[in-house]
């Protein structure tokens, strides 16, 4: 009886611990980190991500994507704030877990992240959030770079 008990206590703990991430860093502290910081519209929702799905960039180069969970997103920037080699229509993939951000169709964001060959990776427990209403606006719009789309 007592293992059953912490068979089930185990088993009902894991979905409180999964996904769970400490506080998130400052705004100011995420700009510095981050190597793209970029405000976007999702315009597709491409097919899931499998082990070594493999794609090109547009100079032939192969990318070989090593995500087990999620969905690429194809997005629109809409402003930089930080980052190099950003193009005006890129994918964006969350991290390698089924825990990952879940960017909707059609919805804006504000997204932190780093380059991935030519792709957008986001932090699962970074600052990424809906753009409408964000209060990081007030702090990054004293960043926002004059950007002239490659």
């Amino acid at each position: 009886m007592k293992t059953l008990f912490y068979i089930l206590v185990f088993l009902f703990s894991l979905n409180a611990f999964c996904c769970t991430c400490t506080p998130k860093w400052s705004v100011k502290k995420s700009f510095k980190h981050s190597e793209v910081i970029v405000s976007v519209r999702v315009l597709e929702i491409l097919n899931p991500i499998t082990p070594n799905d493999t794609t090109y960039a547009e100079d032939g180069r192969r990318i070989i994507r090593s995500a087990v969970f999620g969905y690429a997103k194809k997005v629109e920037i809409l402003e930089v704030y930080k980052g190099k080699n950003i193009k005006k229509i890129m994918i964006i993939q969350g991290e390698e877990t089924n825990c990952e951000f879940r960017l909707q169709k059609g919805s804006e964001y504000l997204v932190y992240g780093r380059m991935n060959e030519e792709e957008i990776q986001i932090y699962n427990c970074g600052r990424t959030a809906l753009r409408e209403g964000n209060p990081d606006f007030e702090y990054l719009s004293k960043r926002k770079k004059k950007f002239n789309f490659s």
